[in-house]
């Protein structure tokens, strides 16, 4: 893993210079819903299914979470409650 040359070119219009540390990499993320938005770091995991944020930022984008369907979820084998996609 890791090294694996990308069969297409990449391109992003801000580059990001993180600090690494043992709790891995944090960078600025925007979220938005129509026009609310909030501004936020996050943490990053490429492999994941799902991005998890705290509650406040869904009501801060005035989302009505509770419309969406639950979806059960594991954090080291650890029931996560009440997440919603």
């Amino acid at each position: 893993m890791g090294g694996e040359r990308v069969p297409y070119p990449l391109s992003f219009r801000t580059r990001y210079a993180y600090k690494p540390s043992g709790q891995g990499v944090s960078v600025p993320v925007s979220l938005s819903s129509g026009p609310e938005t909030v501004q936020l770091f996050a943490k990053i995991d490429t492999g994941a299914d799902y991005c998890l944020f705290e509650r406040g930022f869904a009501d801060a984008l005035l989302l009505e979470i509770e419309r969406g369907t639950p979806v059960g979820l594991l954090d080291r084998g650890r029931s996560v409650p009440r997440v919603w996609e």
